[in-house]
């Protein structure tokens, strides 16, 4: 009699058991999970002056637009530019300075001309680019970042 009290009581304790077995299993993960990202925020922590540091410093913008200037007139494109609004950033994300920019010319001059921009000394995200084409000429208006070290390193 004993032994079916206790068969009874052990098959009426599987359940919770292969329960807590699960739970135990899931918190041992989810630890695993906790000290795998606490050890890249470490990381990354340790990356994010090193990014900061190859961003040019606020100071360093004002050469911006003559430094746009130069490479539309060696690419013989007509230009328009304005610096609109300073973001000052925050831990994901850099400072950065919105601007809006025109450029017209003719087709492989200004593919030449968006080319340089990319080789420039200079971080730069256009969130919108409106082009059109009227021949073999190009006329467009963007709009983007210039992103900078705010620390000014």
């Amino acid at each position: 009699i004993a032994t079916f009290f206790i068969n009874a009581d052990v098959r009426g304790r599987v359940p919770e058991i292969q329960k807590l077995k699960k739970e135990l299993a899931f918190q041992g993960r989810v630890t695993s999970e906790l000290a795998i990202l606490k050890e890249q925020s470490r990381r990354a922590s340790q990356a994010t002056p090193i990014l900061q540091s190859l961003l040019p410093s606020g100071d360093a913008l004002i050469d911006f637009r003559r430094d746009l200037r130069a490479l539309a007139l060696a690419d013989k494109i007509d230009f328009g530019f304005e610096f609109g609004l300073d973001s000052s950033g925050n831990k994901l994300e850099p400072a950065s300075l919105s601007f809006r920019m025109t450029a017209a010319g003719e087709a492989q001059k200004f593919i030449g001309f968006l080319r340089a921009i990319e080789s420039m000394p200079y971080f730069v995200g256009f969130g919108s680019i409106d082009v059109s084409q009227t021949g073999n000429r190009f006329n467009a208006f963007l709009d983007g970042r210039v992103f900078y070290n705010k620390e000014g390193r």
